[in-house]
């Protein structure tokens, strides 16, 4: 008994059609990846900037991008109402936008920026920047006598979302304002564009 090894040419034909139909469709599918890539490329986020002292975002394997990358917190809201917390706040012009001041929230509720230290350097009452994300700035500075004081910077994120929360009179802005650290009544915490 024979086997026939000749193939029928219409199989070799349509078995080419099916080969060209699928090159044709992944060559409009890696088109249409590179559109997207192109299209979507690199969103640009303002630099986070650390105040002196803080680590750096290198050192806490985050990027600015990450920080402004993470969702917009409710800032503690049912707490606060409880808590019937009042920020003083700066006149609308001074806000600070709502991403810009969640990037510096987040930086400093990064586990790893354990302490924010306030001190006199800059003389007695002057304000010490802890974190810069675009325009909007945090800084913190003594209420006291002290030459130096620390906090968690936790507690330098809490007064950022008292203010955020308390202070935002638009949509897109948290608003501007001062609030002492929390668990630290002589560190004031300001926050502002």
């Amino acid at each position: 008994m024979l086997i026939s090894t000749a193939v029928n040419p219409e199989v070799f034909w349509e078995m080419g059609k099916l080969l060209q139909m699928w090159l044709l469709h992944l060559s409009f599918l890696l088109s249409l990846m590179q559109v997207t890539a192109v299209s979507m490329g690199a969103v640009h986020v303002p630099q986070v900037t650390p105040g002196s002292g803080l680590p750096s975002l290198a050192s806490l394997n985050l990027t600015s991008e990450q920080l402004y990358a993470i969702p917009v917190p409710d800032f503690g809201k049912p707490e606060l109402k409880l808590a019937k917390r009042a920020a003083g706040c700066f006149d609308s012009n001074r806000q600070c936008t709502l991403d810009d001041a969640v990037a510096c929230y987040n930086y400093l509720g990064t586990p790893g920026t354990q302490s924010c230290q306030v001190d006199i350097n800059g003389g007695a009452g002057s304000w010490k920047e802890l974190c810069r994300a675009g325009n909007c700035v945090v800084e913190g500075r003594l209420t006291n006598n002290f030459i130096v004081d620390s906090t968690a910077c936790s507690n330098v994120a809490y007064a950022v979302s008292v203010i955020a929360y308390t202070c935002n009179p638009t949509t897109g802005h948290a608003g501007a304002g001062y609030e002492n650290a929390r668990n630290k009544s002589n560190i004031a915490i300001r926050m502002y564009w």
